[in-house]
This record gives structure tokens, C-alpha cells and sequence, in this order.
């Protein structure tokens, strides 16, 4: 089993283990031992790879979508991991918990440099307009502070459907799409 967290170039990491991983809602063993690269296929990788200097450059993203062939939780998880380990805050959020961090009065919503949510717009999921109209201005408050987010959608005639149509084409302007079908890296 690899150990991606190395001596000197992670101690920071290594130091405070625990409390990073409860923090990034990612396990301890996925920041140690498992890379994105088992997930992602090149295009993906690319993007992680080159994450701070494309959020500095307004692309604020992946919005990965479509059937999943392969778990999608597992592969947000690997992606954080990678995140973490490469000094970015990643943290991984349920549509749930951002929408109720939303209209909470005394909870704030996720305030990290990358946010990860596994389920943003899912077929079986409805969530009344007046959340939609928070959670779009989330996510123009995020793209103005250069803040992205990874996300998984069914697809994106759902999200038109239960979004509207100014989130849909927020989203479409402002993230790479990946379909789900594509083929996965081997090793």
C-alpha cells in the first residue's frame, strides 16, 4: 500500500492528522493512501493538478455527471485526499449540510478553498426554490473570493429542471463538465 504522505515534504500534514482528516471530512486512510489518480482520468487530473492556478483564473471547478459507472463518494473522497495532501482545504459537504448551513442563523455555511459535494443535484432530491436562490448566491459569494467546488450532478437537464435555468448556466460558465461514462485511468 502506497504511503503518499512523505517525510518533510507532509510533516505538517502528518503532525496534525486527525484533526486535518475531521476537518476535510476525508479518512485518514484516503489522505494517506489513496490518490485521485486511481479515480480520475487524465482530463480530471489536469485539473486537480493545476487546482489553485485555475481557481486564480476563474475556473472555479469539475462537475462531474451522468450515470455513475464507478462509485462517485469514492472518487470525491480520492480527489480530496489529493487536495490535502497537495496544501489545498478541501472538504467534503451533503447538499444537505450546505443547504442547512444556509438557512441556519447561527451555523456558516463551509468557508474552504475547494468544496466537494457528492450529491448537489441528484434526480430524488428536491429542495425548495427559496434554498436555490441561497445556494446560487453561495456559490457566486465562493466564485468571487476564488473558492471552487468539485460536484456531482444526474445530469444537467435535472439540474435545469430543479435549479432553473441562471444556476444551470452559472454552473456551465464557470466549471468543467465530466461525464461519468468515461472510461477510468488503469494502473
Amino acid at each position: 500500500m502506497i504511503d503518499y504522505l512523505k517525510p518533510q515534504v507532509h510533516d505538517p500534514l502528518i503532525s496534525q492528522l486527525q484533526f486535518i482528516a475531521e476537518q476535510a471530512r476525508i479518512p485518514e486512510s484516503y489522505i494517506r493512501h489513496v490518490g485521485a489518480k486511481e479515480y480520475c482520468t487524465e482530463p480530471e487530473m489536469v485539473w486537480i493538478r493545476n487546482a489553485k492556478k485555475n481557481l486564480k483564473e476563474n475556473d472555479m471547478g469539475m462537475i462531474f455527471h451522468g450515470p455513475q459507472v464507478h462509485s462517485i463518494s469514492k472518487k470525491m473522497l480520492a480527489i480530496g485526499a489529493t487536495l490535502t495532501r497537495n496544501y489545498i482545504d478541501a472538504r467534503v459537504y451533503t447538499l444537505a449540510e450546505v443547504l442547512d448551513s444556509l438557512d441556519s442563523r447561527s451555523e456558516e455555511p463551509p468557508d474552504c478553498t475547494v468544496l466537494i459535494i457528492p450529491d448537489f443535484c441528484v434526480a430524488d432530491y428536491d429542495i425548495p426554490k427559496r434554498l436555490v436562490h441561497k445556494l446560487y448566491g453561495f456559490l457566486i459569494n465562493r466564485f468571487v473570493t476564488k473558492k471552487g467546488m468539485i460536484a456531482y450532478i444526474d445530469s444537467y437537464e435535472v439540474m435545469a429542471n430543479k435549479y432553473g435555468a441562471t444556476l444551470t448556466e452559472y454552473i456551465n460558465g464557470h466549471y468543467q463538465s465530466f461525464s461519468c461514462l468515461q472510461e477510468q485511468p488503469t494502473e
